[in-house]
Protein backbone atom coordinates (compact mmCIF):
# COMPACT_ATOMS: atom_id res chain seq x y z
CA UNK A 1 0.00 0.00 0.00
CA UNK A 2 1.18 3.52 -0.83
CA UNK A 3 -0.13 6.49 1.18
CA UNK A 4 0.14 10.22 0.46
CA UNK A 5 -1.38 13.13 2.33
CA UNK A 6 -1.31 16.73 1.12
CA UNK A 7 -2.41 19.86 2.96
CA UNK A 8 -3.25 22.79 0.73
CA UNK A 9 -2.76 26.46 1.70
CA UNK A 10 -6.18 27.54 0.40
CA UNK A 11 -9.79 26.59 0.97
CA UNK A 12 -9.30 26.48 4.74
CA UNK A 13 -6.35 24.08 4.42
CA UNK A 14 -8.20 21.44 2.41
CA UNK A 15 -6.49 18.05 2.60
CA UNK A 16 -6.05 15.34 0.00
CA UNK A 17 -5.27 11.68 0.74
CA UNK A 18 -4.27 9.09 -1.84
CA UNK A 19 -4.10 5.34 -1.10
CA UNK A 20 -3.11 2.68 -3.62
CA UNK A 21 -3.68 -1.10 -3.52
CA UNK A 22 -5.15 -1.09 -0.03
CA UNK A 23 -7.24 -3.70 1.75
CA UNK A 24 -7.50 -1.62 4.93
CA UNK A 25 -10.80 -1.75 6.80
CA UNK A 26 -11.97 1.06 9.07
CA UNK A 27 -14.17 0.79 12.18
CA UNK A 28 -17.11 3.10 12.83
CA UNK A 29 -15.92 6.70 12.71
CA UNK A 30 -16.80 10.11 11.34
CA UNK A 31 -15.10 13.23 9.99
CA UNK A 32 -15.69 16.90 10.70
CA UNK A 33 -15.28 17.63 7.00
CA UNK A 34 -17.00 16.67 3.79
CA UNK A 35 -15.17 13.71 2.28
CA UNK A 36 -15.23 13.36 -1.49
CA UNK A 37 -13.62 10.08 -2.54
CA UNK A 38 -12.70 9.05 -6.07
CA UNK A 39 -12.73 5.27 -6.35
CA UNK A 40 -10.00 4.70 -8.92
CA UNK A 41 -9.59 0.93 -8.71
CA UNK A 42 -11.40 -1.99 -7.10
CA UNK A 43 -14.57 -1.76 -5.01
CA UNK A 44 -14.82 0.32 -1.84
CA UNK A 45 -17.54 -0.43 0.72
CA UNK A 46 -19.13 2.12 3.03
CA UNK A 47 -21.83 0.99 5.46
CA UNK A 48 -22.56 -1.99 3.24
CA UNK A 49 -22.85 0.15 0.10
CA UNK A 50 -20.51 -1.00 -2.68
CA UNK A 51 -18.88 1.78 -4.70
CA UNK A 52 -17.18 0.67 -7.94
CA UNK A 53 -14.20 2.19 -9.72
CA UNK A 54 -15.10 5.37 -11.58
CA UNK A 55 -17.68 6.52 -9.03
CA UNK A 56 -17.60 9.43 -6.57
CA UNK A 57 -18.46 8.85 -2.90
CA UNK A 58 -19.63 11.76 -0.74
CA UNK A 59 -19.62 11.43 3.05
CA UNK A 60 -21.00 14.45 4.94
CA UNK A 61 -19.58 15.82 8.20
CA UNK A 62 -20.61 13.88 11.26
CA UNK A 63 -21.83 10.86 9.28
CA UNK A 64 -20.79 7.71 11.17
CA UNK A 65 -19.57 5.09 8.74
CA UNK A 66 -17.46 1.95 8.36
CA UNK A 67 -15.30 1.09 5.37
CA UNK A 68 -13.77 -2.04 3.88
CA UNK A 69 -12.59 -3.64 0.68
CA UNK A 70 -14.57 -6.24 -1.27
CA UNK A 71 -13.50 -9.83 -0.82
CA UNK A 72 -9.81 -10.22 -1.61
CA UNK A 73 -9.72 -7.19 -3.90
CA UNK A 74 -7.66 -4.12 -3.09
CA UNK A 75 -8.80 -0.58 -3.82
CA UNK A 76 -7.16 2.66 -4.89
CA UNK A 77 -8.80 5.94 -3.98
CA UNK A 78 -8.23 9.65 -3.53
CA UNK A 79 -10.18 11.61 -0.93
CA UNK A 80 -10.62 15.37 -0.64
CA UNK A 81 -11.35 16.60 2.90
CA UNK A 82 -13.20 19.91 2.71
CA UNK A 83 -14.33 22.10 5.60
CA UNK A 84 -18.11 22.63 5.85
CA UNK A 85 -17.44 26.37 6.16
CA UNK A 86 -15.84 26.39 2.72
CA UNK A 87 -18.91 24.96 0.98
CA UNK A 88 -21.46 26.82 3.12
CA UNK A 89 -23.28 29.73 1.50
CA UNK A 90 -24.77 32.60 3.48
CA UNK A 91 -27.93 30.60 4.09
CA UNK A 92 -27.21 26.92 3.59
CA UNK A 93 -24.99 23.87 3.77
CA UNK A 94 -24.91 21.56 0.76
CA UNK A 95 -26.65 18.25 1.31
CA UNK A 96 -26.37 15.31 -1.04
CA UNK A 97 -29.33 12.96 -1.33
CA UNK A 98 -27.14 10.34 -3.00
CA UNK A 99 -23.80 9.31 -1.54
CA UNK A 100 -22.63 7.66 -4.75
CA UNK A 101 -22.43 9.67 -7.96
CA UNK A 102 -21.73 8.29 -11.41
CA UNK A 103 -20.51 11.25 -13.48
CA UNK A 104 -17.54 10.53 -15.72
CA UNK A 105 -16.84 14.18 -16.54
CA UNK A 106 -16.88 15.29 -12.90
CA UNK A 107 -14.83 12.27 -11.84
CA UNK A 108 -12.26 13.15 -14.50
CA UNK A 109 -12.09 16.77 -13.36
CA UNK A 110 -11.34 15.83 -9.76
CA UNK A 111 -8.93 13.10 -10.86
CA UNK A 112 -6.97 15.63 -12.95
CA UNK A 113 -6.78 18.01 -9.99
CA UNK A 114 -5.45 15.29 -7.67
CA UNK A 115 -2.97 13.91 -10.19
CA UNK A 116 -1.52 17.35 -10.83
CA UNK A 117 -0.76 17.65 -7.12
CA UNK A 118 0.67 14.17 -6.76
CA UNK A 119 2.95 14.39 -9.79
CA UNK A 120 4.21 17.97 -9.57
CA UNK A 121 3.73 18.99 -5.96
CA UNK A 122 2.37 22.34 -7.11
CA UNK A 123 -1.01 21.67 -8.62
CA UNK A 124 -3.80 24.00 -9.73
CA UNK A 125 -4.89 27.19 -8.01
CA UNK A 126 -7.69 27.35 -5.46
CA UNK A 127 -10.06 28.67 -8.13
CA UNK A 128 -9.80 25.36 -9.99
CA UNK A 129 -10.98 23.47 -6.91
CA UNK A 130 -13.74 25.98 -6.35
CA UNK A 131 -14.95 25.46 -9.88
CA UNK A 132 -15.02 21.67 -9.47
CA UNK A 133 -16.86 21.75 -6.14
CA UNK A 134 -19.27 24.41 -7.39
CA UNK A 135 -20.15 22.08 -10.25
CA UNK A 136 -20.58 19.17 -7.82
CA UNK A 137 -22.94 21.14 -5.58
CA UNK A 138 -24.87 22.63 -8.52
CA UNK A 139 -25.50 19.22 -10.07
CA UNK A 140 -26.11 17.05 -7.03
CA UNK A 141 -26.43 19.23 -3.95
CA UNK A 142 -29.46 20.38 -2.05
CA UNK A 143 -29.59 22.96 0.72
CA UNK A 144 -30.13 22.89 4.46
CA UNK A 145 -30.43 25.86 6.85
CA UNK A 146 -26.92 26.96 7.76
CA UNK A 147 -27.78 27.18 11.44
CA UNK A 148 -28.71 23.51 11.70
CA UNK A 149 -26.22 20.65 12.13
CA UNK A 150 -25.66 18.97 8.78
CA UNK A 151 -26.55 15.56 10.13
CA UNK A 152 -29.73 16.77 11.86
CA UNK A 153 -30.77 17.96 15.29
CA UNK A 154 -29.27 16.06 18.23
CA UNK A 155 -30.11 16.37 21.94
CA UNK A 156 -28.28 19.16 23.76
CA UNK A 157 -27.24 16.67 26.44
CA UNK A 158 -25.35 14.65 23.81
CA UNK A 159 -23.53 17.74 22.59
CA UNK A 160 -22.59 18.58 26.17
CA UNK A 161 -21.40 15.03 26.83
CA UNK A 162 -19.31 15.04 23.65
CA UNK A 163 -17.83 18.40 24.65
CA UNK A 164 -16.73 16.94 28.00
CA UNK A 165 -15.01 14.02 26.27
CA UNK A 166 -13.32 16.31 23.72
CA UNK A 167 -12.01 18.60 26.46
CA UNK A 168 -10.74 15.72 28.61
CA UNK A 169 -9.68 13.17 25.98
CA UNK A 170 -6.17 12.84 27.44
CA UNK A 171 -7.51 11.85 30.86
CA UNK A 172 -8.63 8.46 32.12
CA UNK A 173 -12.33 9.19 31.83
CA UNK A 174 -14.89 7.15 33.75
CA UNK A 175 -18.06 6.14 31.92
CA UNK A 176 -19.72 5.85 35.32
CA UNK A 177 -18.87 9.49 36.01
CA UNK A 178 -20.21 10.65 32.64
CA UNK A 179 -23.43 8.72 33.15
CA UNK A 180 -23.88 9.92 36.72
CA UNK A 181 -23.95 13.53 35.56
CA UNK A 182 -27.05 12.68 33.55
CA UNK A 183 -28.63 10.44 36.15
CA UNK A 184 -27.91 7.27 34.16
CA UNK A 185 -26.26 4.01 35.01
CA UNK A 186 -23.12 3.01 33.13
CA UNK A 187 -24.93 0.73 30.69
CA UNK A 188 -27.88 3.04 30.14
CA UNK A 189 -25.47 5.88 29.35
CA UNK A 190 -23.54 3.74 26.85
CA UNK A 191 -26.76 2.71 25.09
CA UNK A 192 -28.05 6.31 25.09
CA UNK A 193 -24.78 7.71 23.73
CA UNK A 194 -24.58 5.10 20.98
CA UNK A 195 -28.22 5.54 19.97
CA UNK A 196 -27.69 9.28 19.48
CA UNK A 197 -24.20 9.27 17.94
CA UNK A 198 -23.65 5.87 16.36
CA UNK A 199 -20.58 5.36 18.55
CA UNK A 200 -19.92 4.17 22.08
CA UNK A 201 -18.39 6.75 24.46
CA UNK A 202 -15.11 4.81 24.33
CA UNK A 203 -15.06 4.82 20.52
CA UNK A 204 -15.73 8.56 20.56
CA UNK A 205 -12.89 9.05 23.03
CA UNK A 206 -10.51 7.07 20.82
CA UNK A 207 -11.47 9.17 17.81
CA UNK A 208 -10.78 12.36 19.76
CA UNK A 209 -7.36 11.01 20.72
CA UNK A 210 -6.55 9.97 17.17
CA UNK A 211 -7.59 13.35 15.74
CA UNK A 212 -5.50 15.17 18.32
CA UNK A 213 -2.61 12.81 17.59
CA UNK A 214 -2.82 13.51 13.86
CA UNK A 215 -2.38 17.23 14.50
CA UNK A 216 0.55 16.68 16.87
CA UNK A 217 2.28 14.37 14.40
CA UNK A 218 1.70 16.84 11.57
CA UNK A 219 3.31 19.51 13.74
CA UNK A 220 6.40 17.30 14.11
CA UNK A 221 5.98 15.93 17.64
CA UNK A 222 7.63 12.49 18.09
CA UNK A 223 5.21 9.58 18.13
CA UNK A 224 6.16 8.44 21.63
CA UNK A 225 5.44 11.89 23.10
CA UNK A 226 2.25 12.18 21.07
CA UNK A 227 1.04 8.85 22.46
CA UNK A 228 1.49 10.11 26.02
CA UNK A 229 -0.01 13.53 25.35
CA UNK A 230 -3.24 12.15 23.89
CA UNK A 231 -3.81 9.75 26.76
CA UNK A 232 -2.16 6.44 25.84
CA UNK A 233 0.21 4.88 28.33
CA UNK A 234 1.65 2.47 25.76
CA UNK A 235 3.07 3.57 22.42
CA UNK A 236 2.12 0.29 20.74
CA UNK A 237 -1.52 0.73 21.83
CA UNK A 238 -1.49 4.20 20.30
CA UNK A 239 0.10 2.91 17.09
CA UNK A 240 -2.40 0.07 16.73
CA UNK A 241 -5.38 2.33 17.43
CA UNK A 242 -4.07 5.00 15.09
CA UNK A 243 -3.65 2.51 12.24
CA UNK A 244 -7.16 1.11 12.73
CA UNK A 245 -8.69 4.54 12.17
CA UNK A 246 -6.21 6.20 9.79
CA UNK A 247 -4.96 3.20 7.82
CA UNK A 248 -1.25 3.83 8.40
CA UNK A 249 1.10 3.93 11.39
CA UNK A 250 1.87 7.21 13.18
CA UNK A 251 5.36 7.20 11.61
CA UNK A 252 3.95 6.72 8.09
CA UNK A 253 1.40 9.46 8.69
CA UNK A 254 4.03 11.87 9.94
CA UNK A 255 6.30 11.16 6.99
CA UNK A 256 3.39 11.72 4.60
CA UNK A 257 2.62 15.06 6.26
CA UNK A 258 6.11 16.37 5.49
CA UNK A 259 5.61 15.98 1.74
CA UNK A 260 4.14 19.00 -0.05
CA UNK A 261 2.88 20.36 3.24
CA UNK A 262 1.29 23.80 2.89
CA UNK A 263 2.10 24.14 -0.77
CA UNK A 264 2.99 27.63 -1.92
Amino acid sequence: MDYHKLKLPFWDSMELMHITDSSQTYPAHYHETYCLSLIEQGIFIENGLMIPAGALLITPPGDVHQNSNYGDLTYTLTTFYVSPDVLKTATSHPHFAKKVIHDAALFGQFRDLSQALQTTGTGPEGADYQQAFTRLVARYGQTEPAGEPITGIVPVAILDSQAVIRSRYAEKLSVDELGLKLGMSRFKYIRWFRRNTGLTPYDYLLLCRVEAGKQMLADGKPAILTALDVGFYDQSHFANTFKRYVGVTPRQYQEACTIFQDLA
